[in-house]
């Protein structure tokens, strides 16, 4: 069995776990969810993304199949992937922010001070938020590009390791829930001349409600990025950058940009020094797991979920 089968097989059944793990969460929990609309898209993008891979693997288009998998694939794992940061946010547990701040005192990371300084900076300011903006787009971008420069075993394992990121991160928030710097430190963003001052307390109505407003329902459409520790984007920007590597003509540039964007998790947004570090460790252990169980094929057992849609 090849990297690419192995990787295929992982996705499929990582998308087939989360969803068995996750959905029962908000139920056992008692958090309130809206995804009534959601059964019969989701059901019809099962069926599209099985009907695509079966025709490009009947047709010989394996660039092309790898791209409809990563994407669809990817796409199926953000409900999973919310609801069980959303539910690990409702457990209320108790605020860590003062453990954090202390982390960042260790450290020598001096927010209040920093923050101020690069915001009188305009054009180091605006390369942080772009950096920060990135993320989507390197997530979207970067499989396709993979799949059709020839890594198409690398664009299935970057899908893999962004969703376990998700599910170990969300895990490890439970013991670390935080309002972030900006309102630990009761830094006014709309004081900012170059930072957005948007981004800092999006989340805030989201991660207040999920924890202890008991109208608060749940859903899709209205989803935040709730974890603070460890930092989802500074550990994407790890997973990009490997990712990213295994193509010659972006490697440097897309390294430049994700070093720029984990550094910003704790400017742009709501981050200590001490998630972005996190974030990183997260994305070190996520990657080196992923590639351990997927390139040795061990605890692999699904190759007949691609039997209906061919092998490579």
């Amino acid at each position: 069995m090849d990297n690419v089968l192995r990787a295929r097989i992982a996705l499929f059944g990582l998308v087939i776990w989360a969803y068995a793990i996750a959905l029962p969460l908000p139920l056992l929990l008692g958090m309130k969810t809206d995804l009534a609309g959601l059964a019969i898209p989701g059901l019809l993008q099962v069926i599209s993304v099985l009907a695509a891979s079966y025709l490009c693997t009947r047709f010989g288009a394996l660039k092309l199949r790898a791209t409809v998998e990563t994407h669809f694939l990817g796409v199926l794992l953000v409900l999973p992937e919310a609801l069980s940061i959303y539910s690990a946010a409702h457990l209320n547990m108790p605020w860590a922010d003062l453990q954090l701040a202390a982390m960042d005192r260790a450290l020598g990371w001096h927010w209040q001070r920093v923050i101020p300084w690069i915001d009188s900076n305009a054009l180091l300011s605006k390369c942080l938020v772009y950096a920060y903006y990135s993320f989507g787009f390197q997530l979207l971008l970067l499989p396709i590009i993979l799949s059709f420069s020839g890594n198409a075993a690398r664009a299935y394992q970057m899908t893999i390791m962004f969703a376990v990121i998700c599910f170990i991160s969300g895990f490890i928030s439970i013991w670390y829930p935080a309002v972030g710097t900006y309102s630990f430190y009761n830094f006014d963003p709309v004081t900012l001349r170059n930072l957005d001052p948007g981004t800092p307390t999006v989340f805030m109505d989201q991660l207040v409600g999920v924890r202890g407003d008991p109208s608060f329902v749940f859903n899709l459409d209205r989803m935040k990025g709730i974890v603070t520790f460890p930092s989802v984007h500074a550990a994407s920007a790890v997973l990009c950058a490997w990712a990213a590597w295994g193509v010659k003509p972006i490697r440097y540039p897309a390294l430049a940009l994700n070093l720029l964007m984990g550094f910003s998790a704790a400017i742009v947004s709501n981050h200590y020094m001490a998630d972005v570090i996190g974030g990183i460790g997260i994305a070190g252990f996520t990657m080196s797991l992923v590639l351990l169980v997927v390139r040795s094929g061990h605890g692999l057992s699904f190759r007949r979920l691609t039997t209906s849609v061919g092998d490579t």
